[in-house]
């Protein structure tokens, strides 16, 4: 099975618990479904143990072992192109919510803005020249 497949299949479990930074987690159910899903894709009774947490099983270490490169806040992303696309997105949904209006988020915020688009775009540019 292809990393991108492992990836959005991680993606479509329901998250009963997450957090960020150097804590992170990854939780979901420990159920016979969730288990089941996770041998699919390459998990093993022994991986699936070691990932146990209180609340349920973590699906951080395998993810990262397996492909991911970073994790949104609400999904796995396995590409850099990926990650750009999701920041793009981010920058266009802050630019939009401010009506792009360059005095409610300052100087400042409006040059990190137009930069972070900008980079955005050569990324975009340059895989398409590849």
């Amino acid at each position: 099975m292809e990393t991108k497949e492992k990836i959005e299949i991680l993606n479509s479990f329901e998250v009963i618990h997450s957090e960020g930074g150097e804590e992170l987690c990854v939780v979901i159910e420990d159920n016979e479904e969730n288990r089941e899903k996770l041998l699919k894709i390459g998990y093993s009774e022994k991986d699936i143990e070691h990932s146990i947490v209180d609340d349920g099983i973590d699906l951080v270490m395998y993810a990262f072992d397996h492909g991911a490169i970073y994790y949104t806040g609400t999904k796995f992303i396995s590409s850099e192109k990926e990650l750009l696309i999701d920041l793009k997105e981010a920058v266009d949904q802050y630019w939009n919510r401010v009506n792009y209006n360059p005095l409610s988020v300052g100087e400042a915020g409006k040059n990190v803005i137009m930069l972070a688009s900008q980079y955005v775009d050569i990324v975009e540019n340059l895989e398409e020249n590849k």
